[in-house]
């Protein structure tokens, strides 16, 4: 089995802490990214304290810390995104903006280090 380093935006939601835990279980390393507006260091009660495990708080529209923090992973699980309905309804284009920058950050650093990206926001 090759292990990988595997990096997971959004890892304090549901999906990502789900995601960590399972990568973490079969011996990956991964450093997880979340700015906590939506999910929760709750989640990541299970894995915070281990060794194949960082955590990073920080807001991915904010390129330059991105790129001061961006780890050589294998593969890169984007899942960070804001959600919900009555949300989006309030502030429909900042939703769509913060989103897509996001987006646009993350890839444009996979791209430059060869790292796999898996979106599914």
């Amino acid at each position: 089995m090759n292990l990988a380093t595997i990096m997971i935006t959004g890892v304090a939601g549901f999906l990502g802490s789900s995601l960590a835990e399972y990568c973490i279980r079969h011996g990956h390393t991964v450093v997880g990214f979340d700015n906590l507006s939506r999910g929760s260091e709750s989640n990541l009660s299970e894995i915070i304290d281990n060794d194949q495990f960082r955590f990073v708080e920080l807001d991915l529209t904010d390129q330059q810390q991105l790129e001061t923090n961006f780890p050589k992973a294998d593969v890169c699980f984007h899942l960070a995104a804001i959600n919900g309905t009555v949300f989006f309804h309030e502030r429909a284009l900042d939703v769509i903006s913060s989103n897509i920058s996001m987006t646009m950050n993350v890839l444009r650093l996979c791209m430059q280090t060869s790292t796999r990206l898996v979106f599914s926001s």
